[in-house]
């Protein structure tokens, strides 16, 4: 065998940029077959300020996301929680002087928008080490079936991800997936809702 035979089966070997096509990554089955076990909560045109019964909503939180019974004292009295139909987004946390504050819109205030933002104030509780430690768990479970599906039709939690906003794919993974189809790695990042 010569080199000269070697290149030319080396080079026919190679394909063109012609022969090239884009990879489709198939949705694997089992994805194709689950749903989130928290699906979407559409905005209620008929809740105001005045017919929103803001207990019902976290009672309905508590259920559905398996809050444990020692930590609902501390989303329902430490966190200072507010409807408001004035702010522009549906809903938000922040912290001021020590304190978290939750608003929400009344068209807004349902379980799965009380989750969310409640996920936020339990990230809230985690350090700055734990914070980047999140960031390198979340990033390995990238194929976790539940992950999966949410990336492909949460594109919120797209379009943060790639801006590395990771605070708001901890809460969309709390949202939607919940603890229960969490991947177990990720569970220790989920202060006071385990």
């Amino acid at each position: 065998m010569s080199i000269k035979w070697f290149k030319k089966k080396t080079l026919q070997s190679i394909p063109t940029r012609t022969t090239i096509l884009t990879p489709v990554t198939p949705q694997p089955i089992q994805t194709r077959l689950l749903t989130l076990p928290h699906p979407e909560q559409q905005k209620n045109l008929s809740q105001s300020m005045t017919n929103v019964n803001i207990g019902e909503v976290f009672h309905a939180w508590y259920d559905s996301y398996n809050v444990p019974i020692e930590s609902r004292s501390y989303f329902r009295n430490t966190i200072v929680v507010e409807l408001n139909d004035k702010i522009p987004y549906p809903a938000g946390t922040w912290e001021a002087a020590g304190i978290r504050h939750l608003q929400v819109r009344p068209e807004w205030c349902n379980a799965g928008v009380l989750a969310h933002e409640q996920a936020h104030c339990s990230y809230a509780l985690l350090t700055e080490v734990e914070k980047l430690l999140f960031e390198t768990a979340y990033n390995r479970v990238q194929l976790d079936p539940y992950i999966v599906l949410l990336h492909g039709v949460n594109t919120y939690m797209n379009q943060t991800d790639r801006l590395g906003r990771h605070v708001e794919g901890h809460a969309e993974l709390y949202r939607y997936i919940g603890l229960e189809k969490l991947p177990e790695t990720l569970k220790q990042f989920y202060p006071k809702t385990l």
